[in-house]
């Protein structure tokens, strides 16, 4: 014969167990638009900065070579650190995420997040990692030189940075397509 009270204790712990994996459930989504909101927001900064205003300022008759040097190298670096903060932003909100993916998934033993979040998110931040350590101290120095009068023979810098960022730029929209979407959870929580 069962105890009555058994009946509610467990009545409880079934109730304390869906609000968990509501709450859980709930904060998993607000990872996912924090990740799909920072792509999105870096997508549009990098367009602005990277892919319009930097190769407008060297089609502006008034200005010297030296003067649009010197405005893009304080641009490139300012975009640069504001990249470094959206890069530790993310990192937080997917990490969040996955987190919140394991508790939810711990019994079917899946991954937290999808294999196309992951490769973005890495394909990111090794763009963020090789501008910063390589191309843009490579790129001051070129534009150093050219403002103290020494003429440069052409160099593939530019066309590696502007690589660079097209990848990043490509990395980030697959990943505000994604965040979340092809996650195993997506399954279970539909």
């Amino acid at each position: 014969m069962r105890w009555a009270g058994e009946n509610h204790y467990r009545a409880e712990n079934r109730d304390e167990e869906v609000r968990s994996s509501t709450m859980i459930r709930d904060d998993r989504h607000t990872g996912e638009s924090m990740a799909r909101f920072l792509a999105w927001f870096w997508m549009g900064l990098v367009a602005g900065v990277s892919f319009i205003a930097t190769p407008v300022k060297f089609r502006a008759t008034s200005l010297t070579m030296a003067a649009a040097l010197d405005v893009g190298h304080v641009t490139l670096h300012a975009l640069n650190r504001i990249e470094w903060f959206l890069s530790v932003l993310l990192l937080f909100a997917l990490a969040r995420r996955a987190r919140l993916l394991r508790l939810e998934n711990q019994r079917l033993k899946k991954q937290s997040l999808s294999t196309w979040e992951a490769v973005a998110a890495a394909i990111v931040f090794g763009c963020v990692i090789a501008q910063s350590v390589w191309l843009l101290p490579a790129l001051d120095l070129r534009t150093a030189q050219i403002m103290n009068g020494h003429p440069l023979p052409p160099s593939p810098l530019h066309g590696l940075f502007i690589a660079v960022e097209t990848t990043k730029w490509v990395a980030l929209f697959v990943l505000g397509l994604v965040a979340g979407i092809d996650s195993p959870s997506a399954e279970t929580s539909a």
